[in-house]
């Protein structure tokens, strides 16, 4: 299992962290991805701070430093960015099999814990029941699309180009909710949670990620 600091980390980067500073409401509400109380968030915050792999502002604003960015990239970049080109010909990819490695040129791709995608979704579903009308019914779409695109996922055998459709139709509703995500609540971190659980799927199907 990844350390927490590292999550943390890849949660902050999915979230926009390296490109805008996040509000401390926004960072406080990734306890429920990563399923710890605030008084371990803030030991974490304090930590990653310490070695300088983010920063926090007055009033709480957070931002990962290019440092920070960096050690983001670089775990998630170990774990599973790979382009779909980068897979040889004949090679079936497996997501968290055992039998990972199937036909020549295959290689593994290691997403997120169990309890990370379990989480982001039902934030996404707590999040979604807040919300009104239109908006309440793509974060239901949303979630399903996540959950769905999951389940796909981790077949040992798939159809790239249907995953491809799967992540396009989930990209597609995260950006609808982007911006009200902004501007405050438990959706933001949701999406975070979201872009962190599928991120590597999507860039080894070549669709790009973040976003």
């Amino acid at each position: 299992m990844a350390d927490r600091s590292d999550v943390l980390l890849q949660v902050l980067h999915m979230g926009g962290a390296a490109d805008r500073a996040l509000a401390a409401e926004q960072v406080n509400g990734l306890t429920t991805i990563l399923g710890i109380a605030e008084r371990d968030l803030a030991e974490l915050v304090g930590r990653l701070q310490d070695d300088e792999l983010i920063s926090v502002r007055w009033g709480g604003e957070l931002r990962l430093t290019e440092k920070g960015s960096a050690r983001a990239l670089g775990k998630t970049d170990a774990q599973a960015a790979v382009s779909i080109r980068d897979i040889g010909a004949g090679a079936n990819v497996n997501i968290n099999s055992p039998n990972a490695v199937v036909g020549d040129g295959a290689m593994r791709i290691e997403m997120a814990s169990p309890e990370i995608v379990a989480r982001s979704i039902a934030a996404l579903r707590e999040a979604g029941q807040a919300l009104a009308g239109p908006q309440q019914d793509t974060a239901t779409a949303l979630a399903d699309g996540v959950e769905d695109a999951v389940s796909a996922a981790k077949q040992p055998q798939r159809d790239p180009e249907a995953l491809k459709g799967k992540l396009a139709r989930v990209k597609g509703l995260v950006g609808d909710l982007s911006e009200i995500a902004d501007q405050g609540g438990k959706l933001w971190p949701a999406l975070a949670g979201v872009k962190t659980v599928l991120g590597p799927v999507a860039r080894a199907i070549g669709i790009p990620w973040p976003f």
